[in-house]
C-alpha cells in the first residue's frame, strides 16, 4: 500500500490535527504502524478520534489524491526524500503539502516571508510593494500568505518584478481565497507556487491561519513584518520565526500611527525593540545575504495598450444613466477604502473606464505614485482592467 494514501487516510481524518500526529509519531514511529495498530494509547487523542483511527476505510484518501489530479495539483509527504529540510525542525511539522505549480527546492531558495496586516495604510502599502519589488528583482522567492491587504500587495510586487512566488493557503489548494485574488492565484502557479496543507475543499477557517503561518515562517530564512497591530497574526508568524532560529526584520511606524479604523499600526515598533532589524528597504535584508546566490531577474515586460482614435468612444465608456444599484455599489467601495487618493479614484471612475496616465492627469498628479497606488486596488479588488487596459471599478 502506496505511505502517501495512508497519509492522506490520517491526515483527513476529523480532529487528528499536526500536533496530535506528532504525539502519533513518536508513540509508533512511521505511517505504516501507526495506520496498521488495532489500538492507541496516545495521550491527547479523545474516544472519538481513536474510534476514527480505528476505522481502517481508505475511501476518503483515495477521493482526495483522485481531487488532488483533478486539479492539476501534486502531493508532498514528510517521508518523501523531496520533503524540505527546513520544515523538518518546526513543530509541528506539516506531514503532507499539496502543492500546485512550478516546483522548487525549498532548501537552496533565498526565502523571504512578508507579513503584515490586512487593513493596511497607505504608508504599508508602498513599504510593502516597494521592499517586495526590490527583493524579487534580486532573486530572493517571496513567501506569504495571500490575504487581503500586506500579503496580497507584497506578493502581487514580486510577481510583477519576475520572482519565484510561493503562497501559503489556510483552505484548499482548490480555492481561492478571498476571491478577490483570482488573477494573482493564477499568475503564481504559471511560474511560482501555492501551498497547502489542507485537502481540496477545505474552507477558509479562522484556526487555519496561525497553523498556515508557521509554514510560511519555516520556509523562510528571514520574516519580514511591514505594519500591523501589537497582537496580531503578523505578530504570531514574528514570534514563529524567532522559535525556528529565523532572521527578524522589521519596518518602522511612527508612535501612535493608527489605520482607517483606528486601530495602532506600530506593532513592528515593538518587534525592533526587541531585536529586529530595522528595515527600509530591500537593501537592509539582502545584506544579510551575500553567501547566497542571488541571481538578476528580469521584470515582466508592462504592456502598454494603444488609445483608440478620438472619434471612437469605446461602450463602456459611454454615458449611461447611473441606478440606485449602481451608487450603492459604489458607496460600499469607498466605505471600504482607506485614503483621499483612493476615493478620489472611485469618483473619478464611476461609470467609465480610463487609463492609468489619464487618471495622473484628471487627478492633476494627485496620485504621483499611481502604478503603485492602481496596483493595490487592483489587489484589493477595488479595481479591474478590462481587455483594452483600462481601470474600471470592480461592482
Amino acid at each position: 500500500m502506496s505511505s502517501t494514501i495512508q497519509w492522506l487516510w490520517l491526515t483527513t481524518k476529523q480532529g487528528i490535527t499536526p500536533h496530535k500526529i506528532a504525539k502519533l509519531m513518536e508513540a509508533y514511529g512511521s505511517i505504516e504502524e501507526i495506520y496498521k495498530r488495532t489500538s492507541y494509547n496516545v495521550r491527547g487523542l479523545t474516544r472519538a478520534e481513536t474510534d476514527r483511527l480505528l476505522d481502517k476505510s481508505l475511501d476518503t484518501a483515495r477521493q482526495t489524491f483522485q481531487n488532488v489530479l483533478d486539479c492539476g495539483a501534486s502531493i508532498l509527504t514528510c517521508d518523501n526524500k523531496f520533503y524540505p529540510e527546513c520544515l523538518r525542525n518546526i513543530s509541528p511539522m506539516p506531514y503532507v503539502l499539496y502543492m500546485k505549480g512550478t516546483p522548487v527546492n525549498f532548501d537552496k531558495i533565498l526565502g523571504i516571508g512578508i507579513v503584515g496586516t490586512r487593513l493596511n495604510t497607505d504608508y504599508g502599502a508602498k513599504c510593502a510593494y516597494n521592499i517586495s519589488y526590490g527583493l524579487g528583482e534580486r532573486g530572493a522567492v517571496i513567501i506569504s500568505g495571500m490575504a487581503l491587504g500586506i500579503d496580497s500587495i507584497a506578493m502581487h510586487a514580486a510577481v510583477k518584478a519576475g520572482a519565484y512566488v510561493i503562497g501559503v493557503l489556510g483552505c484548499g489548494i482548490d480555492i481561492v481565497y478571498p476571491q478577490s485574488n483570482d488573477w494573482l492565484f493564477r499568475e503564481i502557479t504559471k511560474t511560482g507556487l501555492i501551498i497547502s496543507e489542507y485537502p481540496p475543499g477545505t474552507r477558509a477557517f479562522p484556526g487555519n491561519f496561525p497553523q498556515r503561518n508557521r509554514i510560511i515562517a519555516g520556509l523562510s530564512k528571514g520574516v519580514l513584518v511591514i505594519e500591523g497591530a501589537k497582537s496580531s497574526g503578523s505578530m504570531i508568524t514574528a514570534r514563529l520565526a524567532l522559535e525556528y532560529n529565523r532572521d527578524l526584520y522589521a519596518v518602522p511606524r511612527c508612535i501612535g500611527d493608527v489605520n482607517a479604523k483606528g486601530i495602532p499600526m506600530d506593532g513592528t515598533n515593538h518587534l525592533i525593540r526587541d531585536g529586529a532589524k530595522l528595515t527600509l528597504n530591500a537593501e537592509d535584508i539582502l545584506c544579510e545575504y551575500e553567501y547566497m546566490p542571488i541571481e538578476k531577474r528580469k521584470p515582466k515586460k508592462k504592456i502598454r495598450k494603444e488609445q483608440p482614435p478620438a472619434e471612437e468612444t469605446p461602450k463602456h465608456e459611454e454615458k449611461t444613466t447611473e441606478t440606485n444599484t449602481e451608487q450603492a455599489d459604489v458607496e460600499r467601495l469607498i466605505e471600504k477604502t482607506n485614503s483621499d487618493i483612493e476615493r478620489s479614484v472611485i469618483m473619478l471612475l464611476k461609470g467609465r473606464g480610463k487609463y492609468a496616465d489619464e487618471i495622473v492627469r484628471e487627478l492633476d498628479g494627485e496620485i504621483g505614485s499611481a502604478g503603485v497606488t492602481l496596483t493595490l486596488m487592483e489587489t484589493m479588488g477595488f479595481l479591474k482592467r478590462g481587455a483594452d487596459g483600462r481601470y474600471e471599478l470592480n461592482i
